[in-house]
């Protein structure tokens, strides 16, 4: 499951943990960095350059929802948002039998603006939404759990890495589990 927080942004989750502060499930997201490599300028030699990163739009695609008049909004008006958190989550069953929810992979775009705003739908169909986002800063953060042993799981392994455009140099946030 992929959810996804937009400050300023309403959404209906009713996922343990993300129910509490406006998160919304989407059906997918995509983010992606090029670099276009060149020739190198010596004649008759294999060098490359490596050429630059550049970083793409994130875009997630998801069903109409309370949120989508205000994802218009933004589009039209270019107005900044704070920030977006995407979480894609996994749910395993904790010692106790119950369903848990665990985020392994968490992205933070801050500030963002919505770039590109889509939708489109079919007479048999609820409308669907793509959005476009860009940022400024980029956070990833991946999670693995592992059960202690008690028999809970805990987070055992991870790493974080992030990129300011702005300052064309790394970026280091903390980026927080809900409910954890």
């Amino acid at each position: 499951m992929i959810l996804v927080h937009i400050e300023g942004v309403k959404g209906d989750s009713k996922i343990a943990g993300y129910a509490e502060k406006d998160w919304f499930s989407v059906d997918s997201f995509s983010f992606q960095v090029v670099r276009d490599t060149k020739e190198s300028a010596k004649a008759g030699t294999d060098d490359i350059t490596i050429g630059v990163g550049l970083l793409e739009v994130c875009e997630f695609d998801k069903s109409t929802d309370i949120g989508t008049s205000t994802l218009m909004q933004y589009s039209i008006s270019g107005g900044p948002l704070p920030y977006a958190e995407i979480h894609f989550v996994q749910t395993k069953e904790d010692k106790s039998g119950k369903q848990a929810v665990f985020p392994y992979l968490m992205f933070k775009l801050e500030p963002c603006f919505i770039k590109s705003w889509k939708i489109s739908g079919s007479e048999d169909g609820r409308p669907t939404e793509n959005v476009g986002l860009w940022y400024q800063r980029i956070a990833l953060s991946y999670r693995a759990y592992s059960r202690d042993a008690t028999g809970n799981y805990v987070y055992s392994a991870g790493h974080d890495t992030g990129w300011d455009q702005t300052l064309n140099s790394p970026w280091s946030t903390k980026l927080t589990i809900p409910g954890g």
